[in-house]
C-alpha cells in the first residue's frame, strides 16, 4: 500500500502555535469538506476533536493554495498506481473496439445496400 503525505502541504501560518495533533485534525477537516459536512457535524462525530479545533485548523492551515497543493500531491500519487495505468490502457482498447464496431456496422449497411441493388437488378432482368 502506498502512503501519500499530502498533509505536509498544510502548514500553520504561525509555526509556534502548532501543538495540536495536526495530521488527525487536518484529515478530519478535509474529510468533512470533501463529504460536504459542516465543521459542527464533524466535531460531533469525531472522537476527541471539537468543532472549535476543526475551525482553528480551517482558519490557520487551509488556504486555497495549501488545498490545491495537497490535491496535486494526491493526484500525482494516484497517477503512479498500477490500476490507473490499467484503466488508461483499457480505455484505449475500448476506443479502438468502438471504432471497429462502427466500421463493421458501416460494412454491414454497405453489404445490405449492395444485396438490395443486386436483387433489384435481378428482378429487372427477369421482367425484361
Amino acid at each position: 500500500m502506498m502512503e501519500v503525505d499530502f498533509l505536509s502541504s498544510f502548514g500553520h501560518y504561525n509555526q509556534s502555535k502548532s501543538k495540536l495533533n495536526k495530521n488527525l485534525i487536518l484529515a478530519r477537516t478535509r474529510y468533512g469538506y470533501g463529504c460536504n459536512l459542516s465543521l459542527f457535524k464533524m466535531g460531533k462525530i469525531s472522537k476527541g476533536i471539537s468543532e472549535n479545533q476543526l475551525d482553528n485548523i480551517k482558519t490557520w492551515y487551509m488556504s486555497e493554495e495549501n488545498t490545491n497543493e495537497a490535491n496535486e500531491t494526491i493526484i500525482a500519487s494516484m497517477d503512479k498506481l498500477d490500476i490507473v495505468k490499467l484503466h488508461e490502457s483499457q480505455s484505449k482498447i475500448s476506443t479502438t473496439l468502438q471504432a471497429m464496431d462502427k466500421n463493421i456496422i458501416s460494412l454491414n449497411r454497405l453489404t445490405l445496400q449492395m444485396q438490395g441493388t443486386l436483387l433489384n437488378t435481378l428482378a429487372l432482368t427477369r421482367v425484361l
